[in-house]
């Protein structure tokens, strides 16, 4: 004698359809925070002591004996500043990222040729990484004398070409790129790079 199944049977279709709303709720837990619109903004004001660049200004590509192509970006503090408003003094803008290696080696270069003269602005512009990371990792290397800058989007490195890092341009005091190394800097090619601005 056959006993009969007392389980409620549920249509195949209708089991198919409850696996696959469960597989995409997970699907979509997992991609829900790496969405655009749902991504948090780098945090403008606060410890992380990083200026945040917010928008591109006028200006073409980076090349030498040109304008340094501007660009808006928020100080720490609140304010908005563009790169233009560092005019009448040299500036050095020198690409990098946590991961780069030689980054890491030539950054306390740049620091000390910042500490030796306040006169020319020495601007760190990191390629899109978190501004907690940028300040933990400063803070590491006791980096005090370079100015962070967070690129969002690595519209600032697009636009100023920026194919490998460290990149480095030095802008005289009229805005106007007169030297660019491209690769590790030692003592020599930054003190090549200073006299071209000075």
């Amino acid at each position: 004698m056959q006993v009969a199944d007392a389980r409620p049977r549920i249509a195949r279709p209708l089991a198919l359809g409850i696996v696959v709303a469960i597989l995409a709720a997970t699907v979509a837990a997992f991609l829900w925070p790496s969405l655009p619109f749902n991504r948090a903004q780098p945090s403008v004001v606060g410890p992380t002591k990083v200026d945040v660049i917010t928008r591109q200004l006028e200006g073409g590509g980076a090349t030498v004996g040109q304008p340094a192509p501007d660009f808006e970006f928020v100080a720490p503090d609140g304010r908005t500043l563009r790169l233009s408003s560092y005019r009448g003094r040299p500036l050095v803008l020198s690409f990098w990222a946590t991961w780069c290696v030689p980054c890491k080696t030539e950054m306390p270069l740049l620091d000390q040729a910042a500490a030796a003269d306040p006169r020319t602005r020495f601007l760190a512009v990191d390629l899109d990484e978190d501004g907690a990371t940028i300040r933990g990792y400063l803070d590491q290397l006791r980096i005090a004398h370079l100015e962070p800058m967070l690129d969002v989007g690595l519209q600032t490195s697009y636009r100023y070409d920026v194919v490998s890092v460290p990149s480095t341009f030095f802008v005289d005091a009229g805005g106007t790129i007169r030297h660019v190394q491209t690769g590790q800097l030692d003592a020599s090619k930054l003190r090549t790079g200073l006299d071209a601005v000075r």
